[in-house]
């Protein structure tokens, strides 16, 4: 199976690093990157709000100035603090969707998150270069989560 796997230590508690990622998503979320635009708006249209339904089946969407919305994925597996599971699909991705799966575990008064991507299959031969390029991307992301989180560290 083409995925990879990242993970990163925050220095902030496991139900802090869970409810900041599911519920505080539209204040981290990063609208643009060094490399690459993080939205899934059409040309022309700015990026408003990213949001998690917080349950399973739930939806995981932006919506964008334009009142529009794009559903990236739905949540398959949803256990706070410590797993988080969602499908995730492009918008111009063929047929297939691929899945985030992140898991939040204690280390101390810290939280060790984890991140694996999988199903790049449908890609085909395009498959490791994607796998690279969103590669980058998580990391880019997940850095500035760390970052917003530490300096917003206090508890809910």
């Amino acid at each position: 199976m083409k995925s990879y796997t990242q993970s990163i230590e925050i220095q902030a508690g496991v139900e802090r690093v869970f409810g900041a990622y599911v519920e505080e998503i539209n204040k981290w979320w990063p609208w643009q990157g060094k490399e690459n635009r993080y939205t899934w708006a059409p040309e022309g249209v700015e990026p408003s709000e990213i949001h998690f339904e917080a349950r399973e089946g739930g939806r995981y969407y932006e919506r964008f100035a334009d009142g529009s919305e794009y559903v990236i994925g739905q949540i398959k597996v949803y256990e706070p603090p410590h797993k988080l599971s969602f499908s995730w699909q492009g918008r111009d991705w063929p047929p297939g969707e691929s899945l985030f799966e992140l898991n939040f575990e204690a280390q101390g008064e810290g939280t060790l998150l984890t991140l694996t991507h999988s199903g790049f299959e449908i890609f085909g031969e395009q498959a490791e270069e994607m796998v690279q390029g969103y590669t980058m991307g998580s990391a880019e992301i997940l850095g500035f989560f760390k970052e917003w989180l530490e300096v917003n560290a206090v508890e809910l």
